[in-house]
């Protein structure tokens, strides 16, 4: 038996060069502790497999949840956008793609001829017509009603079309989409979908490996993440959830979530998720979202029909729709359409002669992409209408007609402009327009045009820039002055005598001589021929009786920027204070519709899924709030009228004979912003022509806008004609001068116009009298 040693205090019995107990490594001294067990490990490491399980579970969860509320998102209807109800006539310049696109249920019986129906009224039942169009198709020519019961109807001048298709709202834009059963797309569209993207789908429908491994290979040689590799169901995650960025950690939860959707969706419903949420590009402002819009968009008709080159075509722009746009990069798209076809051969879908003539054929898009109308009017409803629930029905001011031709107009104007500037000033950049057609009684907006091309140039002219009205101005002061007063008469009437002698005005330390732009040097001049010809002088002087509060209340009134009463700088009756094209649309307004406020809008109503109305605009007189008195309105109505039979607008008359139209031109300091607008009973038309970086274009309102407003008004067709004057107003014969014939003068009652005195003095012989007397006396 051993005896046990006592412990040995100093470390003697030890043996020589053995380590201390202290001089222990300390990691060997921590798992020589009670925690290192066996068993402690074996819990340490399952709570760690616990954890991470924990872990996946709930990113499993969290990717569910993400799917599912996407894909529930999806599945929601849109909110679609419509114009307002409108009319087409024989004769008129429009093209048949613009109907079929406004128009979903329009039928093309050949390649001129639609047959659609007329907007039902609530008491009579659809009418079906047929329009043909002439074979440039360009236009209009005949209208034809259908009767089964009648084999020769007679034809009719024009037609009312129901509210035309915009586009449906996603992600807060407009897009062209059009969500259809599987079943509703051609089956050579699906095939030679598959045949170029995925030829293994119905087989593994969620990754293929192979093609992964691949584009890996590919990818680590080039240094740069080119090659995809992904399937179907990966390019519907990406689309839908994850976005175009390409990287490792993308790719890995692409996978995560292709996996996932195959257990949940089977491969026909995954190719209808792809086929209808896929993008094919942009038309004009808007995206063209799903199969059914693209096919609708690049070759006029429905996917039902779509051929094998056809399908070829919209595979080939799928790959990179903003890159392969077909009429911008026709042989681009032609060769990868090309290659498609050849797969479809290899692949024995395309066979001989017919495979042949594909790879021959042209793309065959449809007149170009149609671009839908008044894209600048449209954004800004967008903007206005707010958060609105799933599946509701907005339908628009727009007349889209009109506003499509509004669009080219303005474009086609500026280019005729900028060609005969830049001859002479290359260095100027290009000029810029806005155009507004209004409803004076409601504040509709017809139509609307904020700049050359909403595609190049989205800023909304029409409604956010501000710009000097110059002379559009003026009409304040002369409200005021013509205004009706408690106390006594009115300031002025049409036939008051004004000061048009020259003013000088200091201002800062300088001294500034305001100066006419017509050449009108008499010292006396009536207020008629002030306002008319667009006098600077004789408004100055107006403006120095009239109570500046009362002149800045009708300017706010009319819904015009104006500074305080107390701080109106001395040119401010000269229109200095920047206004928008929708202000000014607004101010005129009020004096065509008799002196009413309205609120300029391009929404006409919202309707829920259900068709009950969230929110709807109504027209006056439902709505009425008076800004300016009845008789005041009608008296400058009078003096507009008169300013196009004889003053600055004169030249209106190359595009409209009617005598209902009035206008004012504006034109500020060298051109910098040139102006014209034109006013009746039911129409507005404002026009801004100048460069959006201020510099002059040493143009005027009557030779820059007023052309622009001149075909406008041509474009719609109209003749206004010249309102009853209102109760309050006195038509006065009045005789202005000895050798004038007598003229119809308004004015209020209690304010009559007497004719003017003159004496029957013999006048100074003329030129031509001169001529007379001198051949007399020859022969």
């Amino acid at each position: 038996m051993t005896q046990e040693l006592p412990p040995d205090p100093d470390g003697q019995g030890k043996e020589k060069g053995s380590p201390k107990e202290t001089d222990r490594p300390l990691l060997s001294h921590i798992l020589a502790g009670p925690f290192f067990t066996k068993k402690s490990l074996s819990l340490t490491l399952a709570a760690f497999i616990l954890i991470v399980l924990a872990i996946g579970w709930g990113f499993s969860r969290h990717l569910d949840g993400l799917l599912e509320d996407r894909l529930k998102t999806l599945s929601a209807p849109g909110v679609t956008v419509y114009s307002s109800p409108f009319p087409v006539f024989k004769g008129e310049r429009i093209s048949p793609s613009l109907i079929s696109q406004l128009e979903p249920d329009a039928k093309m019986a050949n390649f001129r001829t639609i047959v659609l129906s007329e907007n039902p009224s609530s008491h009579q039942t659809t009418r079906h017509f047929k329009l043909v169009f002439s074979r440039n198709l360009k236009y209009l020519v005949a209208i034809s009603p259908i009767d089964p019961g009648n084999p020769d109807p007679q034809p009719t001048e024009s037609v009312s079309l129901p509210p035309g298709f915009l586009g449906t709202i996603i992600d807060k834009t407009l897009a062209l989409y059009r969500p259809i059963p599987l079943d509703l797309v051609s089956e050579r569209m699906k095939t030679t979908l598959l045949v170029s993207e995925d030829r293994n789908f119905y087989n593994s429908p969620a990754v293929d490996i192979t093609g992964i491994l691949r584009a890996l290979v590919l990818d680590l040689r080039s240094r740069t993440f080119r090659e995809g590799g992904s399937t179907l169901t990966q390019q519907v995650v990406k689309n839908i959830l994850l976005g175009q960025q390409k990287t490792i950690e993308r790719k890995f939860l692409e996978v995560l979530l292709a996996v996932k959707l195959a257990r949940t969706h089977s491969p026909d419903q995954i190719l209808a998720l792809y086929l209808n949420h896929t993008e094919w590009g942009t038309s004009g402002s808007e995206r063209i979202i799903g199969i059914e819009a693209a096919s609708e968009t690049f070759f006029g008709h429905s996917a039902r029909s779509l051929s094998y080159r056809e399908s070829a075509t919209l595979a080939a722009i799928l790959r990179a729709p903003n890159r392969n746009n077909p009429v911008r990069h026709p042989a681009r798209v032609m060769a990868i359409r090309n290659r498609i076809i050849e797969s479809l051969g290899e692949t024995g879908h395309l066979k001989g002669k017919r495979l042949a003539r594909d790879l021959k054929s042209p793309l065959g898009i449809s007149g170009g992409i149609p671009k839908p109308p008044g894209p600048y009017l449209t954004s800004w409803a967008i903007k206005t209408m707010g958060e609105l629930p799933a599946g509701a029905n907005v339908t628009l001011t727009m007349d889209p007609v009109l506003s499509e031709k509004v669009d080219q107009l303005v474009a086609g104007d500026l280019h005729r402009i900028d060609r005969y500037v830049w001859k002479r000033h290359p260095e100027k950049p290009p000029l810029e327009a806005a155009a507004i057609v209004m409803d004076p009684r409601s504040g509709a907006i017809l139509a609307l045009s904020g700049g050359d091309s909403f595609r190049l140039a989205p800023f909304n002219r029409a409604i956010m820039a501000k710009r000097q009205p110059a002379s559009l101005f003026k009409i304040v002061p002369y409200i005021v002055a013509l205004n009706p007063r408690d106390q006594g008469p009115p300031h002025a009437n049409i036939e008051t005598i004004l000061s048009n002698d020259p003013i000088a005005i200091t201002a800062g330390g300088h001294l500034w001589r305001p100066r006419n732009a017509e050449n009108v040097q008499d010292g006396k001049i009536t207020l008629e021929e002030a306002f008319t010809q667009s006098l600077n002088r004789p408004i100055l002087h107006l403006a120095t009786i009239l109570s500046p509060r009362e002149m800045v209340k009708t300017a706010r009134s009319l819904g015009l920027d104006s500074p305080d009463a107390s701080d109106l700088p001395l040119s401010w009756p000269l229109g200095v204070t920047p206004q928008s094209p929708l202000q000014i649309a607004r101010a005129y307004a009020s004096i065509a519709n008799g002196g009413y406020g309205v609120t300029p809008h391009a929404i006409a109503s919202i309707l829920s899924e259900k068709g009950t109305p969230i929110r709807r605009f109504t027209p006056l007189p439902t709505i009425v709030r008076r800004v300016i008195p009845a008789q005041t309105a009608y008296l400058v109505g009078d003096l507009l009228r008169r300013t196009v039979s004889s003053g600055t607008g004169k030249s209106l008359s190359h595009w409209t004979t009617s005598d209902g139209w009035g206008g004012k031109t504006g034109t500020a300091n060298k051109g910098r912003d040139t102006w014209f607008v034109a006013t009746s009973p039911d129409r507005i038309v404002v026009v801004w022509v100048g460069y959006d970086d201020n510099s002059p274009t040493w143009g005027f309102g009557a030779t820059l806008a007023l052309p622009i407003a001149g075909k406008i008004i041509r474009l719609m067709n109209v003749t206004p004609s010249v309102p009853p004057p209102p109760p309050g107003i006195l038509m006065n014969l009045v005789k202005t001068g000895c050798n004038d014939p007598p003229r119809i003068i308004p004015s209020l009652e209690g304010n009559p116009i007497a004719s003017a005195e003159c004496q029957n003095t013999p006048r100074s012989p003329g030129l031509m009298d001169q001529m007379g007397l001198f051949l007399k006396k020859i022969f």
